[in-house]
């Protein structure tokens, strides 16, 4: 696994990931662990519904695109429960729009086993952590040719409030991912 750190006060962290293209990938595996402590209350936000924005773990996307277009990927937000994360499977479309799954609940400080397969037009996703289970397949037209994209934690300010997409507490993120 690889060590993602962001800091305080960082906003759209973009580590420096291969660029490398990958010719018709079926999908791609995760796993993760988001480690206690970088967790955050709509209090500590001050109100700021910016706490509310999908933050990218990693996935697929269009070689040649921008990274909201033609993507494939799980993301999360913070949870209601101190130290809970949403997971949801992100999907792009060719023009920007985007749709996700439902919410699977998971914990800090605890592996996240992802996979998603791409095959006859459709993106199927599953995900776990213990007893949580997430499980998506829903239309998407896969790129045959794909690089990776994320790890992405941060965001635009597009809320009210006094935070916008900055970090407000150090995020340790422990990865791996591969191609299949």
């Amino acid at each position: 696994m690889k060590t993602y750190t962001i800091h305080p006060n960082q906003r759209n962290f973009r580590p420096r990931e291969w660029p490398w293209p990958r010719w018709k990938a079926n999908g791609f595996r995760v796993g993760f662990i988001i480690e206690p402590g970088a967790w955050c209350s709509l209090e500590d936000y001050e109100g700021d519904l910016d706490r509310n924005d999908y933050q990218k773990i990693a996935g697929l996307t269009h070689f040649f695109s921008l990274n909201n277009r033609r993507t494939a990927l799980f993301a999360f937000n913070y949870g209601d429960e101190l130290e809970t994360y949403n997971l949801v499977a992100y999907l792009n479309d060719e023009k920007g729009g985007w749709t996700t799954s439902n919410q699977m609940i998971f914990k800090s400080g605890k592996l996240v086993e992802g996979r998603c397969v791409l095959q006859n037009d459709y993106a199927h996703f599953t995900a776990q952590q213990g007893e949580a289970r997430l499980n998506w397949q829903h239309g998407f037209r896969a790129p045959k040719l794909t690089r990776r994209v994320g790890t992405y934690p941060g965001g635009e300010n597009n809320s009210p409030g006094p935070h916008g997409g900055k970090a407000l507490k150090k995020m340790v993120i422990q990865l791996s991912f591969e191609t299949i």
